[in-house]
């Protein structure tokens, strides 16, 4: 009897993954699907047993809707006044201190969200989410067409998270997806999202890191002129007054992330977790910047290797940019499954390595139990996601260059030949 080498029992399990992770991948979505029930079901609850309410909770929408209503007053420099700010929140929101949230965003973006101001907050809430929410689908079904992977991203904790709380995950997920689709074939239009990105710039590092390495000058040039020009638009709307109150209030800003006013649990970053564990902020940002290091050193070599195909390239460039920055909150980590969206069409081409289901199939499931253990204010494994889909990507990516080196080889005699599962992210579209 002639027994399997141990690599070939590792390869085997591995491969018997991919149809674990299917099977996870359904899992999840159920999960999540009951979740986001649950979550609606709850806040239906608390809107019937309080008066006002579905008029007033806009949670963090209540500082993008304060700053269009101050700029539609004719004084958008108050944005950045926290009292100021404060006091508008508090008279249409009858919203108490402990849940009012500052105006961080620079001007250009300000500029962006004043046509909101025209509304009431709660349909103003609402409009924003709809259109943000749409303009992420349509790139979702630019990447990756197809009923699974829309409800996937549906169903991810950053969606539910943005669906509740209004901010910018939808906004942010979006300029970044088409960054990386329109990165060889239309470089001005990527450079044009790139520069959008500057509203968020924390968000988006890894981006030019990764231009400059691959000397995409029309597209880092286009990038440097949307910017420019949206700060320029926003000093002739806004005036030069509003970007000095911007500059003022960066140093109280910085306070408030550096003392831990914005919860260390809603963190997606190493440098949240540490600070969570009680490190404080000199070791957590020393121990992020090793990190961040490591982590674009990777993505330099994984970017340098010939043949690369360019969904690989966009995978690894979307987890970098959510595993180098420290300011990463949860709902920013939707950009993570714009990543995972490249990634699988690219394992369609190229077929998937083993255990690659498996891989992305924890992330979204991981996305979802962090929610979970959100509610209990107590946890944070967000962190943990983006490095882990980084170094399995890389790892994946010389599995599949040896596999495509390799001559095939010939199936057993009356052995069926491996196939992979009709995986639920993984299998052709159906729609």
């Amino acid at each position: 009897m002639i027994r399997p080498a141990p690599a070939r029992v590792l390869l085997d399990l591995l491969r018997w993954t991919n149809r674990l992770g299917d099977r996870l991948a359904y899992a999840a979505i159920l999960f999540g699907a009951t979740l986001t029930v649950v979550l609606l079901l709850l806040v239906l609850v608390v809107i019937a047993k309080t008066p006002g309410m579905l008029q007033t909770f806009v949670p963090d929408f209540s500082a993008f809707w304060a700053a269009a209503a101050l700029t539609l007053d004719g004084t958008p420099a108050l944005a950045y006044d926290w009292e100021a700010h404060r006091d508008i929140q508090t008279a249409h929101l009858e919203a108490e201190y402990r849940n009012w949230m500052p105006w961080h965003y620079p001007p250009h973006f300000q500029l962006l969200v004043t046509p909101f101001g025209l509304l009431a907050p709660a349909p103003a809430r609402a409009v924003w989410i709809f259109v943000t929410l749409a303009g992420f689908l349509m790139v979702v079904r630019r990447i990756l067409p197809g009923r699974a992977p829309m409800l996937a991203v549906l169903l991810a904790g950053p969606t539910i998270v943005i669906l509740v709380n209004g901010q910018t995950g939808f906004l942010t997920a979006a300029l970044t997806g088409l960054a990386l689709l329109w990165w060889h074939e239309r470089p001005v239009a990527a450079g044009a999202a790139l520069g959008l990105l500057a509203v968020k710039p924390q968000l988006a590092l890894a981006l030019p890191v990764a231009a400059l390495a691959e000397g995409r000058w029309r597209l880092l040039a286009a990038a440097t002129a949307t910017a420019l020009g949206l700060g320029a638009l926003s000093v002739a709307a806004l005036g030069a007054e509003t970007w000095r109150a911007f500059f003022a209030a960066m140093g109280r800003t910085a306070e408030m992330f550096a003392d831990g006013k914005v919860q260390w649990q809603l963190y997606g970053s190493v440098y949240g977790r540490l600070r969570l564990d009680g490190f404080d902020f000199a070791t957590a940002m020393a121990v992020q910047g090793l990190v961040s290091a490591a982590v674009l050193w990777v993505m330099l070599r994984a970017l340098r290797r010939p043949g690369l195909a360019d969904d690989a390239r966009a995978a690894l460039i979307a987890y970098a940019c959510m595993a180098i920055s420290p300011r990463v909150l949860d709902y920013d980590m939707l950009t993570l499954f714009v990543g995972g969206l490249f990634q699988i069409r690219h394992a369609r081409a190229r077929g998937f390595f083993p255990g690659e289901c498996l891989v992305l199939a924890l992330a979204l499931g991981g996305s979802m139990v962090d929610l979970v253990l959100l509610m209990h204010f107590a946890s944070d494994i967000n962190f943990v996601l983006a490095p882990f889909l980084l170094g399995a990507l890389v790892l994946g990516e010389r599995w599949r260059e040896r596999q495509t080196a390799r001559p095939p080889l010939a199936a057993p005699p009356n052995q069926p030949e491996d196939r992979e599962p009709a995986m639920i992210m993984g299998a052709p579209s159906v729609d």
